[in-house]
């Protein structure tokens, strides 16, 4: 995975940024982490990431810019069994492909590796109460380069490994099939861009007092190859609704959204429309630094396909931290899954950077 390329540009806008940005304000409240969903394939949809509900201000141009890390490794009742019953932690073959969909009665679903996304977005203030955005995602495909560590992990703390051992590592293998649709991936597929997303944001003047809220709305058409992998093929759109408050120190972050999905072409799936809550609580550490705790709640994309484990609800916690300098935010956040641990990448790591420019001939 070429994870260093990405990480590199990030670093690089982080330290030539501020010789272009002197003067320049920075981004405002800090807000929750700006991280979405990585769980497969719900990743190719439209996913909101957590906002805050401050808007940016008429004629200024706000630019950001996350890469997020998921090691995943996802697979239905069916799949285990087969793999129970092979007894050879090596990578899975086409005849291996085969037995399971020949020995399974449903639906089967199979992830095993490393998905790296870097999200490039701009925002511009129409007004001072509306602004519009977009979003450009880059996907990055890998075997489990973290694998190693995680099972190092939950051998130290006694957790099972949820069918990790019962297949090579560092691998990168996909098997869906939902109905008399079929997709399989023996190898990681190229990276490339997948679908952008355009949306629109204002403040919602009737919360008065100490709350500001706002309303998010997007839509994600597929212009992408679903094919590859970069996208499910379809137009999503979606809702989300922020609401904030401040203290002294600390903030308070709410995000709820709903996402009304396509079918995917890949695998005649017919995914569940996906709803969404996101908790977010920072604490200002020093003037520089904000610590942030964060938890998303979610319905998963599987609900109506499956009665297994993919498809309960999912749940996920974040920890991070901020730091501004000069005229940017910096963000480092780890996600691991919790309570259901079959429906959701395992551990997620995410760097972000975001900055805000005044119009051209404003002060």
């Amino acid at each position: 995975m070429k994870i260093g390329r990405v990480v590199s540009v990030l670093v690089w806008t982080l330290l030539l940024a501020p010789s272009f940005l002197s003067g320049q304000e920075a981004c405002g409240p800090p807000g929750p982490l700006r991280i979405r969903d990585m769980t497969p394939p719900a990743v190719l949809t439209l996913g909101f990431m957590p906002s805050s509900a401050s808007l940016i201000g008429k004629g200024r141009w706000g630019f950001e810019s996350h890469y997020s890390l998921a090691n995943i490794f996802l697979m239905s009742d069916s799949v285990e069994r087969y793999l129970k019953d092979r007894e050879v932690p090596t990578p899975l073959s086409p005849e291996d492909f085969q037995g399971i969909l020949d020995r399974a009665s449903g639906d089967v679903f199979y992830f095993d590796g490393e998905i790296g996304l870097l999200t490039l977005g701009v925002h511009f203030g129409l007004t001072d109460r509306i602004q519009i955005f977009g979003e450009m995602p880059y996907f990055t495909f890998g075997g489990g380069s973290l694998d190693h560590a995680i099972m190092e992990f939950h051998d130290t703390f006694g957790i099972g490994q949820a069918g990790r051992d019962l297949v090579a590592r560092d691998q990168y293998q996909v098997l869906m099939r939902f109905g008399d649709g079929v997709f399989s991936m023996a190898d990681a597929p190229r990276d490339g861009f997948g679908d952008p997303t355009i949306g629109l944001r204002h403040s919602l003047p009737f919360f008065d007092g100490p709350w500001t809220a706002a309303m998010e709305w997007a839509v994600k058409p597929a212009v992408a190859d679903e094919k590859a992998f970069l996208s499910n093929g379809h137009t999503d759109f979606g809702i989300q609704f922020m609401l904030e408050r401040h203290w002294r120190r600390g903030g308070l972050y709410l995000s709820a959204s709903y996402v009304w999905l396509g079918n995917f072409d890949l695998a005649d799936f017919s995914p569940a429309d996906i709803p969404s809550l996101t908790v977010a609580y920072s604490h200002r550490l020093s003037s520089r630094v904000t610590a942030v705790v964060q938890g998303l709640v979610s319905g998963s994309i599987f609900s109506d396909e499956t009665r297994s484990e993919l498809s309960t609800v999912e749940y996920q916690m974040s920890f991070g931290v901020r730091f501004r300098t000069g005229p940017m935010i910096v963000s480092a956040a780890l996600t691991e899954n919790l309570v259901n641990f079959q429906n959701t990448p395992d551990i997620g790591f995410h760097l972000g950077l975001c900055y805000v420019l005044n119009s051209v001939g404003r002060n």
